[in-house]
């Protein structure tokens, strides 16, 4: 998934995936409820928002995803 994501190939779904990756790791981790390692917690956090972000609003402009849409979007108005 990680690849995807640097490839800006199916960013969605990859992000998505590794959002899964991440809350499954939180569950998995009894302490970081517990807050015994606040920066363990602040980590996560900001990964999750992270790729919610790129779920939302897409990988942008110089991903292979827009490249590829961009050549389909110009083939089916030919």
């Amino acid at each position: 998934m990680p690849v995807f994501l640097v490839l800006g190939f199916f960013s969605r779904p990859a992000a998505l995936a590794l959002f899964a990756v991440n809350v499954m790791a939180v569950i998995s981790y009894p302490q970081l409820f517990e807050l015994e390692c606040p920066a363990a917690v602040n980590s996560h956090f900001y990964w999750g928002i992270l790729l919610l972000v790129l779920v939302s609003f897409g990988p942008g402009k110089l991903s292979l995803d827009a490249w590829l849409d961009k050549g389909k979007s110009a083939n089916t108005a030919s």
